[in-house]
């Protein structure tokens, strides 16, 4: 799939509201509490939609390229692919804008990091459910493949 083609209906730029900044590790949700720690710095601004819904039921997720924005920041910015996932069985698309085209190094950094924020979410599935299944309860989380798909470009 990578390399495809883009849907001729997409639009050519979103508005994104910026919840990671580049190179922060920490992801917060509307309220302002802490929603992950991540090992890792975020290599791009890591955002979503205002008023979208995606079929996980949250807003439309954006991969944000160029300089780190604070949280909170709003700005429209051309769009220039669709990174494919599904998360736990469910499409989990992601957009990726940016003020300048994608470069090689671009879809390299966006690939890495999605096949290996798919390997992790895998690993953390697995976890919660061994230790769900020990006393009562259970993991209680969708349960399905995660998997990188690949980007489909505009």
């Amino acid at each position: 799939m990578l390399g495809a083609c883009m849907d001729s209906r997409w639009p050519s730029s979103l508005e994104v509201l910026v919840e990671v900044p580049k190179g922060a590790r920490i992801r917060r949700d509307d309220a302002g509490r802490v929603e992950l720690i991540s090992p890792l710095r975020c290599p791009f601004n890591y955002g979503s939609v205002p008023g979208t819904c995606a079929p996980d039921g949250e807003r439309e997720d954006v991969v944000l390229l160029g300089p780190p924005l604070p949280r909170g920041a709003r700005v429209v910015a051309p769009l220039h692919a669709q990174v494919r996932f599904v998360d736990a069985g469910v499409p989990d698309a992601k957009w990726v804008c940016g003020d300048a085209p994608l470069t090689p190094a671009d879809v390299s950094r966006i690939e890495r990091f999605f096949r290996f924020y798919a390997a992790v979410k895998r690993v953390a599935r697995l976890a919660r459910a061994t230790v769900g299944s020990v006393g009562s309860g259970g993991a209680g989380a969708r349960s399905g493949p995660t998997r990188f798909e690949g980007l489909v470009y505009r």
